[in-house]
């Protein structure tokens, strides 16, 4: 985990009246589901405010479909392997909750902190998602024929 030295810049814009620092706190707040509730209610100018949301959809999302998915094998293996395969599957999904807490932790931090979260890797991945969806052109910028 590596974390950006320097605080965001401050937005322009944020949600709800918020300040950029609590819409972001807001979106670790509640995990995903708040995370994507922020990121669809942000407006564009609410760059920290978004970059946070992101994140927190991102990173307890994609936990939260892990766990979810051993869960699901660890029965699957109930019945199909043994007792102790399904207890070995079940222990490693509850590891993955277990795994999410310090990184939550950090999100929430970071954006009480006013910084932005850098994770290598994801936020590449993020970041680069997101600037590839910008540069799609929209039904208002295509010429007709």
């Amino acid at each position: 985990m590596v974390a950006t030295p320097g605080p965001a810049e401050p937005d322009t814009e944020s949600l709800l009246g918020l300040s950029p620092r609590a819409a972001a706190a807001l979106a670790w707040a509640g995990a995903w589901i708040t995370g994507g509730l922020v990121w669809w209610l942000a407006p564009e100018g609410a760059r920290f405010t978004r970059h946070h949301a992101r994140h927190a959809v991102w990173v307890t999302g994609g936990v939260t479909l892990l766990a979810l998915g051993l869960w699901a094998i660890s029965i699957l293996t109930a019945f199909l392997v043994t007792p102790t395969a399904f207890a070995v599957v079940s222990w490693i999904a509850t590891g993955a909750w277990v795994a999410l807490l310090p990184f939550w932790i950090l999100g929430l931090v970071r954006a009480l902190l006013a910084r932005r979260i850098y994770l290598p890797g994801l936020t590449r991945r993020i970041e680069s998602q997101r600037a590839a969806n910008s540069q799609l052109p929209t039904s208002n910028s295509q010429e007709t024929s």
